[in-house]
């Protein structure tokens, strides 16, 4: 089956209000009362459930993410604080528009390889490329103070540059570094000043390809790999690290113990997610079925918890639908409308949602997305549509940090102040081989699923 995706990299801003220090476990914040000033922070803890650009802190997010009104690929460093709800890039120059690389909060391309960004002791690690090596970097929690951690290069070797081939757990960073043929997992420890530490070697089995993506989750790091026996076959495997003793095992193999799932597996290296109870979800595809399937990674039980109906589709609905990711109590996939069909933008009824499921599969709220249409109308820009190009950041038990692009969709519509430099920027630009480009950023408090008040809160800066 061809699948045909997009990958949408559209990131929120985030702001910097109150930094407070912590210890391994411990409370969120010193002195500060605030919604969830008694929550318990562990510093070691694999941080599972944020997307690859993102961590969390003990009152906040930090995110690597695009302007809200920006006009090129640059990317800057933010910090969603929980105290304020209030978002902002870590920059300290005044009048700065937080939309060039002139911004204190730019982060270059070479300065997050992986797109890995990490909090572990009150301070920031990114891997960082150099024309000799690669290098493990630290910052301060305002993204200051760089220093360098560890040499992560081995006999000039680079880390893999694609998302999930780095992780942190305890205090370690695994990772793969790449040859022509063969891939080498290692492992650094922060703060010790060590060489990096060989784990395992991965050669290519059938000569096709083979694909390695890391998951940190408790006291193991997972590997993810997939081997290409032919052009349209997979072998799908899945192995465990013992992060006490690196102690590597195979975990689950398709060609040697049997498919226990329907159809062709989607997106095994960076769309599966394991919990802490060791059970794998992950999406199949049949021709007329999208299945998430919840394997327990030591019986080998499989159970389809949430199939969508795939049987009337036009070829399109499977490719715009994702698995966004899971925390410690809920799975998200979101449902994107194909509204280059006209028969979708006919009907009224459809809508871009966000199902929000139990670990059961059973869905517990939903999150709808449409356009401010009167919106738009009375702020005299134009009329958006209802397409929905979404980026998931997710967090920990607190809340959900997500962005949509454009400035009118409901819940997180600009402020007139935003409108106003949208419009501006807008005609500057005119006649220009330029294009404005707009994000929208919002957090839902996890505390109001399934209650029947969870809504979005716009925190757009």
């Amino acid at each position: 089956m061809k699948r045909y995706r997009k990958l949408f990299y559209l990131i929120p801003a985030f702001a910097v209000m109150i930094f407070v220090g912590c210890s391994n476990k411990g409370r969120s914040s010193d002195n500060v009362d605030y919604e969830y000033s008694d929550y318990v922070f562990d510093n070691d803890a694999p941080q599972y459930y944020m997307s690859n650009s993102s961590a969390a802190s003990p009152s906040g997010y930090y995110f690597i993410g695009d302007a809200a009104i920006s006009t090129g690929s640059e990317r800057f460093l933010y910090y969603f604080d929980m105290v304020n709800k209030s978002v902002m890039p870590l920059c300290t120059k005044l009048n700065c528009e937080h939309n060039s690389q002139d911004c204190d909060a730019y982060v270059s391309d070479k300065s997050r390889v992986t797109g890995g960004l990490w909090y572990y002791n009150n301070r920031l690690y990114m891997i960082e490329r150099t024309d000799e090596k690669d290098l493990l970097v630290s910052y301060d929690k305002t993204g200051r103070d760089k220093k360098t951690e560890a040499v992560l290069s081995v006999n000039g070797m680079s880390v893999v540059s694609s998302r999930q081939r780095a992780c942190f757990s305890h205090g370690k960073l695994y990772y793969i570094l790449t040859s022509e043929k063969t891939q080498y997992l290692y492992y650094v420890q922060v703060g010790t000043n060590t060489q990096p530490q060989f784990i395992k070697e991965y050669s290519t089995v059938y000569g096709i390809r083979e694909t390695i993506t890391l998951y940190p989750v408790g006291e193991k790091v997972y590997v993810k790999l997939v081997s290409g026996i032919t052009d349209v076959t997979n072998d799908y495997i899945l192995e465990s690290i013992d992060i006490n003793n690196n102690n590597v095992s195979k975990v689950y193999d398709y060609m040697s113990d049997g498919s226990i799932f329907r159809g062709e597996a989607d997106d095994w290296n960076n769309g599966a997610y394991i919990d802490e109870s060791g059970n794998m979800y992950f999406i199949s595809l049949t021709e007329d079925s999208y299945i998430l399937n919840k394997m327990n990674t030591v019986s080998k039980d499989n159970e389809e918890i949430f199939v969508i109906d795939l049987s009337q589709d036009t070829g399109k609905k499977e490719a715009y639908t994702d698995f966004l990711g899971i925390d410690d109590k809920y799975i998200y996939i979101l449902e994107r409308v194909d509204f280059s069909i006209v028969e979708n933008r006919k009907n009224k009824e459809l809508k871009n949602k966000l199902d929000i499921l139990d670990t059961k599969g059973n869905i517990v709220d939903v999150i709808e997305f449409t356009t401010n249409d009167e919106y738009a109308k009375e702020n005299q820009v134009g009329t958006e549509g209802n397409g929905l190009q979404f980026d998931f950041f997710n967090g920990d038990s607190r809340y959900m940090l997500f962005a949509v692009e454009g400035y009118s969709k409901t819940g997180v519509e600009f402020s007139e102040q935003n409108i106003k430099k949208y419009k501006e920027c807008v005609e500057k630009l005119r006649g220009q081989q330029k294009t404005v480009t707009t994000y929208s950023y919002a957090v839902i408090d996890k505390k109001d699923i399934g209650t029947g008040n969870c809504k979005i809160i716009n925190v757009t800066p």
